[in-house]
């Protein structure tokens, strides 16, 4: 296929610095050049659980085009036939695909019944009904029952979803799929990838460039929990998912289409953590995707260190000039004693 131009001027500068270069990255690709400015996506500060909850809409879109279809209310059986779901709790799951019952106002005792056979469901049927729990929050004890269900739902929807996308035929290293968790650590990227393309189309990224985004993501991986393997395609329209033996003899040879790398970082903790991401242009066959990566990551790491550092000399020079007028300003290690014995004092006072 035809290059982008601005690959083939790339390119064509490319070989004209590379020439004599004894040690290239890739045999066959172009010499990457670090400081070559990418097209590029920008997400802003944006929670991510809104991206998440994108994510779950377009892949129930994607999975289940028609939430009406009889076979989304069909339930495993054993070769001798039975169910393998309990009668009690494949009525309940019914009335949470049909809509006609919400998991907040399910009693406690059905919830609970019903959870141990959240595994046996399909991957089209945990969307559905995750789908229908996106504005259910609550941290409440009386609900521990139904916080339990969505961790357990949450769980098996994004194993199986990797399950369902990973292609390991022709894989020369990975023979088998990696533990559960690890799956899962892959299935909540492929969600937020798919949210950060609504979170675009919503913003109509797509004309920012002249053109649309990728259908193939990368997707970083721990080498350790992969057998080696770093890299991962996402085709975000297939819903398939390649896992990398060589990134480089990959990216050389075997794309041939332009692919997307997310890049920047995020902060919070829990349902208050907050992302900042770039969406990266690149072309497998001349740019190294792990370098492009880890470039990005360090540049975050050093605004990260500078941030720290000017935080730290504005604090100095505050403490500077306060001793300089003779004030006197309270420490901040004498705080946290103070909060510790309220503690306290408040246990002693409740026994």
């Amino acid at each position: 296929s035809r290059l982008p131009l601005y690959r083939q001027v790339g390119n064509l500068i490319s070989s004209m610095d590379s020439v004599g270069d004894s040690n290239p990255i890739c045999a066959g690709a172009a010499h990457f050049d670090a400081n070559f400015e990418r097209p590029k996506w920008r997400l802003p500060d944006i929670s991510e659980q809104k991206v998440l909850k994108l994510g779950i809409l377009l892949l129930r879109q994607r999975l289940v085009p028609d939430i009406t279809a009889k076979s989304l209310l069909e339930f495993p059986k054993r070769k001798d036939g039975s169910p393998v779901i309990m009668q009690s709790a494949a009525s309940f799951f019914r009335k949470l695909l049909t809509d006609k019952l919400e998991l907040k106002g399910a009693p406690r005792g059905d919830v609970c019944a019903a959870q141990l056979d959240v595994r046996h469901l399909s991957c089209e049927q945990l969307v559905v009904i995750r789908a229908q729990m996106l504005d259910f929050v609550t941290t409440s004890q009386s609900h521990d029952a139904h916080i339990n269900m969505l961790a357990s739902v949450d769980e098996n929807l994004l194993e199986k979803f990797v399950r369902r996308c990973l292609v390991l035929e022709g894989h020369s290293k990975l023979r088998q799929h990696p533990r559960p968790d690890v799956l899962r650590r892959l299935g909540l990227q492929m969600v937020l990838t798919m949210g950060a393309i609504e979170v675009l189309a919503g913003d109509d990224a797509g004309q920012q460039l002249g053109r649309p985004l990728p259908t193939w993501w990368a997707v970083r991986l721990a080498e350790e929990e992969w057998e080696g393997c770093q890299l991962a395609w996402f085709n975000t329209e297939s819903l398939s998912v390649e896992i990398l033996d060589n990134p480089c003899e990959s990216m050389a040879f075997g794309n041939t289409e332009l692919v997307a790398v997310i890049t920047g970082s995020a902060y919070g903790e829990g349902r208050d953590r907050r992302l900042r991401w770039e969406v990266v242009e690149c072309d497998p066959r001349c740019d190294d995707i792990l370098m492009e990566m880890d470039r990005k990551g360090k540049q975050n790491e050093t605004q990260t260190k500078l941030g720290s550092e000017l935080a730290s000399a504005v604090r100095d020079h505050a403490l500077k000039r306060q001793a300089s007028r003779g004030l006197a300003p309270a420490k901040r290690e004498n705080a946290k004693p103070i909060v510790k014995q309220s503690q306290q004092q408040q246990q002693q006072q409740q026994q």
